[in-house]
């Protein structure tokens, strides 16, 4: 019986983030910032290919313009497990 409750809800956890990543913007960065993966609703949002955000840092594709030491201080407090909350404005699809 647990395990059929196990199976349930790792089933459960396997749709809500199937269900997240499908509308939701997610990239996955080195701890450096340097952007690894991102999901096809970031494509969509920034309208460039993925081989265009891939292997470039967070300033370059998202900084908005952000000073060097801006981003350096986001880095370091993400490095430190400290949660970090930005609203970005602007005209993304602009390039």
């Amino acid at each position: 019986m647990l395990q059929k409750k196990m199976v349930a809800h790792e089933n459960e956890y396997r749709a809500l983030a199937n269900g997240l990543n499908a509308k939701t913007l997610v990239t996955y960065y080195t701890i450096d910032g340097l952007i690894v993966t991102v999901n096809n609703p970031v494509i969509l949002t920034m309208g460039k290919s993925e081989s265009e955000i891939v292997g470039h840092t967070h300033n370059d594709v998202f900084g908005m313009g952000e000073s060097a030491e801006t981003q350096k201080e986001l880095w370091s407090d993400l490095r430190k497990g400290i949660v970090v909350n930005r609203i970005y404005t602007g005209n993304v699809n602009g390039g």
